[in-house]
């Protein structure tokens, strides 16, 4: 018993001697590392466009000075950092951390606004998927409502506007498709879909001409007229005005021509036996 009691005093003395070791190493690597110097010197690392440099500085800051009251800064360079050598997805959780951890930062607004960039940065080509693109869209709109009269306000319209344009494509192929197979119903859905919600498209009159091509196509020349007439109204180009009253012409002239066609002979027949 003596033996054991003695044994585990021993142990216990061991145990104690580490943790002393431990703590005394630790408080010493802490006072090694200086983060202040550190920070100054991965701003360097920045200013220069060593953005590789600063990426290391800065991620050996957030290991060992998790309270420094620079947090924010590191938080911020390191995600602008992580964007330019492509490393997209650290640099959103390098952001969402900041907006979550330092909400009164001076960085948090053009934090909101990088967000939706990274969301563009990772969005794929308008024959692919688009949930990013979406993504985007509601984080650039978000942020123009938030902050109205922000420095970034244009850059994130400019952004939006890029998004937008990129899913008119993916809706114009889908309508293109349904065309090939002649399922001209299907391709009317998708062209009245992108009139009505991207009415600022660039390509916004080249789907009206669509639009229109396929209500003939389907015996609708009432609602075909309606949607020359809205080309020839819009601020479209003098051009595209002038093909729509060409093709407006021709449809009231086969109208007419129609009526013509139907039109019972009341003309009595004179001539004698």
């Amino acid at each position: 018993i003596n033996i054991m009691r003695s044994t585990i005093v021993f142990i216990s003395l061991i145990i104690l001697v580490i943790a002393n070791s431990y703590t005394d190493i630790s408080a010493k690597s802490r006072k090694l590392f200086n983060c202040t110097n550190k920070i100054k010197r991965a701003k360097k690392y920045y200013k220069k466009h060593q953005f590789y440099r600063t990426k290391t500085a800065l991620t050996d800051v957030k290991i060992n000075c998790s309270g420094h009251s620079s947090m924010d800064t590191v938080l911020y360079i390191l995600s602008r950092s992580n964007l330019e050598t492509k490393n997209v997805m650290e640099a959103r959780l390098d952001l969402e951390v900041l907006i979550q951890d330092f909400p009164n930062s001076p960085f948090v607004e053009e934090a909101y606004f990088l967000l939706g960039y990274c969301s563009f940065r990772e969005s794929e080509s308008y024959e692919r998927d688009q949930v990013k693109t979406r993504e985007a869209i509601n984080e650039f709109k978000n942020y123009i409502v938030n902050f109205p009269n922000s420095s970034y306000k244009d850059s994130a319209r400019h952004y939006l506007n890029l998004c937008q344009e990129k899913l008119v494509k993916k809706e114009i192929m889908n309508a293109r498709f349904y065309e090939k197979i002649d399922q001209y119903d299907a391709a009317i859905v998708y062209y009245k879909f992108i009139i009505k919600d991207f009415a600022d498209s660039k390509n916004i009159t080249e789907c009206r001409f669509a639009l229109y091509r396929n209500l003939m196509k389907t015996s609708r020349p009432k609602e075909a007229k309606t949607v020359l007439e809205g080309i020839i109204s819009s601020e479209t180009d003098e051009e595209s005005k002038r093909k729509a009253e060409n093709l407006l012409n021709k449809l009231n002239l086969s109208k007419e021509e129609g009526k013509l066609k139907t039109k019972p002979d009341n003309t009595e027949n004179t001539s004698k036996p």
